[in-house]
């Protein structure tokens, strides 16, 4: 019993080191697109490596934990609401973290061509990018809270959560991203040639 109980506090350690990992980065490079600064290709690609390598860390050990909670039973996870909230938005992160890779970072890194639609398609992805990492936590922060509510409530806060930051993201992050890319080259011409001139956001 004693032994059950480490391994599952260093199963819980290592996910909320990695989940804080992976947060840190997010809100980091989320912050960055909203500051005076272009894009830093560099920064970002660094960011998303190791964000990926973060949420391979929290679904392994979220597994575990699952595993080690339900005996193996991984079937009562859908008498759990809480849970299986937790587990969708997770799902939709990752799922959104993937098309964020292959998609919006090649886009803000000039490595890819989406004509007017790439700031749109950047900032709609970081606008479900923040809120679903936003979910987790909550969900996964809830104890007395989540009592009493069921997998429908849970998905309907999620989503109005999702629909206000998706709004934000279109109407204000945009037009900085259009902005942010239009500028990129000077930015990294300026940088690399170690000029102090370096061009910034009006």
């Amino acid at each position: 019993m004693q032994t059950f109980a480490i391994v599952r506090l260093l199963l819980l350690f290592i996910h909320v080191m990695a989940f804080a990992v992976a947060l840190g980065c997010v809100l980091r490079e989320d912050a960055k697109l909203l500051s005076a600064q272009p894009v830093d290709p560099i920064s970002l690609r660094a960011a998303a490596r190791l964000v990926r390598f973060a949420l391979v860390i929290l679904w392994a050990s979220g597994a575990a934990l699952i595993v080690l909670d339900t005996g193996g039973a991984v079937l009562q996870v859908a008498d759990n609401p809480k849970l299986l909230a937790k587990l969708t938005v997770v799902c939709v992160l990752t799922l959104n973290g993937i098309a964020l890779h292959c998609l919006a970072f090649p886009a803000l890194c000039g490595e890819a061509r989406f004509g007017r639609y790439g700031a749109s398609l950047a900032a709609a992805l970081g606008g479900i990018s923040a809120p679903s990492w936003l979910s987790a936590t909550l969900l996964g922060i809830a104890r007395g809270q989540a009592k009493g509510l069921d997998y429908a409530d849970f998905m309907v806060a999620y989503g109005g959560i999702a629909a206000i930051a998706l709004t934000f993201a279109l109407t204000v992050v945009r037009p900085r991203i259009v902005r942010k890319l239009a500028m990129g080259s000077r930015w990294f011409d300026a940088r690399l040639h170690g000029s102090a001139d370096l061009p910034r956001l009006l």
